[in-house]
């Protein structure tokens, strides 16, 4: 096996188990704020991983990610955690960060000559691809129809997963630059 493979297969296994520790451990991948409000930070291996090691690698870890969420989902079973346990809302859009990251990085890095502008632009491509994707899953395939809430409820989740958005950003924003740079 070429050393390139080895080391790119290695950084692979190293970012999974990393998605798989942050998903289970508790306030590592997900951060519950108390109310209403859970932070994610398993984008940021997505993203490393998509940067540094391209767009199939950024899907394979996309997928850890959703299958992970998903398996959580399952395990916990708590009122915030069980409209992941459809697939179409927890697996697939982690995926598409997968895939978004590792191809908007590409794509930047083709026009945009300075490296860290092209990392934090895909960090915020990423950041939103998950925020959008899910919350749109969340309206097609969950909470109003899983649970029949009414339109305020709905409006009151909808805002949280949007306030969420934006701290997740910010945090895709400032911990991926550098460790992608080192990388």
């Amino acid at each position: 096996m070429k050393k390139k493979n080895l080391l790119k297969m290695t950084q692979t296994g190293i970012l999974m188990a990393i998605i798989v520790a942050m998903t289970f451990i508790p306030y590592i991948g997900y951060i519950s704020i108390p109310g209403f409000l859970s932070i994610t930070t398993l984008a940021i291996p997505v993203i490393i991983g998509s940067v540094v090691l391209g767009p199939a690698v950024g899907t394979i870890l996309g997928a850890t990610w959703g299958v992970t969420n998903w398996i959580n989902a399952m395990i916990l079973a708590t009122a915030d955690a069980i409209v992941f346990q459809n697939p179409l809302v927890s697996v697939v859009p982690r995926i598409l960060v997968g895939v978004a990251a590792g191809w908007a990085y590409v794509g930047l890095s083709k026009f945009i000559k300075k490296r860290p502008i092209s990392i934090i632009i895909t960090s915020i491509v990423a950041s939103l691809t998950n925020t959008v994707l899910v919350l749109t899953a969340l309206n097609l395939f969950g909470t109003s129809s899983l649970f029949n809430l009414g339109d305020t409820i709905d409006l009151i989740i909808k805002v949280a997963f949007g306030l969420n958005g934006l701290i997740e950003i910010a945090v895709a924003i400032i911990i991926p630059l550098p460790i992608v740079l080192v990388l």
